[in-house]
């Protein structure tokens, strides 16, 4: 569990539960963007979420949004992708997929 996030980290790791996926890495990366791997089940995920919308939203918002933008979904379909929950300059977080971390 992360020293920072511990209610997030069970509630994100939760969350992709039950989404039928088993989280077996966390990576807090420079701690700035955090990261769930699933591995083991086809396809393998990786959820990211930057820090700004780990600070802004509780864990309960945090799991809501997930599942607001079919999340689990979209991972499943686009496993490849670099998956990432973050702040958008107006209103609530967005979700992108991108084919490669950004620089």
């Amino acid at each position: 569990m992360h020293e920072l996030f511990p209610q997030h980290d069970a509630a994100v790791s939760d969350w992709l539960g039950k989404q039928g996926w088993t989280v077996t890495r966390r990576n807090y990366n420079d701690r700035e963007i955090f990261g769930w791997r699933a591995e083991g089940v086809r396809p393998n995920i990786t959820m990211r979420i930057t820090r700004s919308v780990m600070e802004d939203y509780s864990p309960e918002q945090l799991t809501s949004i997930l599942d607001a933008y079919k999340t689990g979904q979209r991972l499943a379909k686009a496993p490849d992708k670099y998956t990432v929950l973050k702040r958008s300059d107006a209103g609530p977080p967005e979700l992108v997929q991108l084919d490669a971390p950004p620089q």
